[in-house]
């Protein structure tokens, strides 16, 4: 495994998701995700930026692991999803001194109509940064928009990802490997430490979890 994310440092990552309040919980009231799925557990990492001691916490571990994957296999350029993954990229990019582009959902509809924005060199290995996985579609996505441009993709850098099986698989016959800083289940058990949820919640979750995580 190239990229090693140890469990001290994922509890770090969870800690401040959690302290800034980028994660809701809320098995009463789930929430629907855009593939339809409903989850109590809601992540929005858009509101670390905010928080500038926090955000460069993580960027620096983001920057850490894919100094580990420039070691194992050369990553030329740093590829962020719009919009959340953009900012990531910038700083991780920014930090290595790396080339980077960003992805749009889809193509502009005025201009020279790109979806790929920046400059990619036929033959660049880049790593796509989420900000979290759930079904991992967006990210599959995201690297075929890389591909059609000429780089390739072996590697997807998130923040945080549910672990479900449809993701797993999506990663697994794309030929994608997953570095993810934090999973659901170290959110669920510091969130418990830290007395945020009762032990009816965290069950309650975990059994939620169990199920996507075996679909």
């Amino acid at each position: 495994m190239v990229c090693e994310i140890d469990p001290t440092t994922s509890k770090i990552v969870a800690k401040i998701l959690l302290r800034t309040g980028a994660v809701i919980i809320r098995p009463d009231y789930p929430f629907m995700f855009r593939s339809g799925l409903r989850s109590p557990i809601y992540c929005d990492s858009r509101l670390i930026i905010s928080y500038p001691d926090k955000r460069k916490v993580i960027a620096g571990i983001m920057v850490k692991a894919v100094r580990e994957m420039i070691d194992s296999c050369n990553i030329d350029t740093i590829a962020g999803t719009a919009s959340s993954g953009i900012p990531w990229a910038a700083w991780v990019a920014d930090e290595l001194n790396l080339p980077m582009v960003y992805i749009r959902e889809r193509p502009k509809e005025h201009g020279v109509f790109h979806q790929l924005e920046g400059r990619l060199g036929e033959g660049q290995k880049v790593v796509v940064i989420e900000d979290l996985i759930s079904t991992g579609f967006s990210s599959i996505s995201t690297a075929n928009v890389v591909r059609e441009h000429g780089g390739s993709v072996e590697w997807c850098l998130s923040i945080m990802t549910y672990q479900m099986a449809a993701a797993r698989k999506a990663f697994g016959e794309d030929k994608i490997q997953l570095c993810a800083l934090c999973d659901a289940r170290i959110l669920l058990q510091v969130a418990s430490e830290m007395k945020l949820i009762e032990a009816a919640t965290k069950l309650n979750i975990k059994t939620w979890l169990d199920q996507v995580g075996q679909e």
